[in-house]
């Protein structure tokens, strides 16, 4: 009976940050893919039988609110350092890191930290 080191011995087996991440990471590129193709589609359902005047109002009143601009803003701060990351982070870096997956999921995981740090900022008053 042989018995491989890596199942005998914790230590030597992979860290589950090293399977777990990139994992999370792709999964959030194909929910952020199918989510985003799902909005093209509902958003002018939504919009459907509405005066053009109506989108207008709808799109001036978001680009007026400054809470609204403020999400905004850091969220496009984090989806461009979630894209950008593997310039900076070498422990995950491989050749799937540029697979469209892999790009959708990072973006869309630094939008989510974007947003999360616009609100703890929010609430600290900076």
């Amino acid at each position: 009976m042989s018995t491989s080191s890596n199942s005998v011995i914790p230590a030597l087996r992979k860290s589950a940050a090293s399977t777990i991440i990139p994992t999370t990471v792709r999964s959030a590129g194909v929910g952020g893919a199918i989510g985003g193709l799902a909005m093209a589609v509902m958003v002018p359902g939504y919009m459907s039988g509405k005066e053009h005047v109506e989108w207008q109002d709808r799109s001036w009143r978001l680009l007026n609110n400054q809470g609204q601009v403020a999400v905004d803003n850091w969220s496009l701060a984090g989806v461009l350092f979630g894209i950008t990351s593997p310039l900076f982070v070498t422990q995950f870096r491989s050749s799937d890191m540029l697979s469209w997956r892999m790009l959708v999921g990072r973006a869309g995981v630094g939008s989510l930290a974007g947003v999360a740090g616009c609100m703890v900022a929010s609430q600290l008053g900076l």
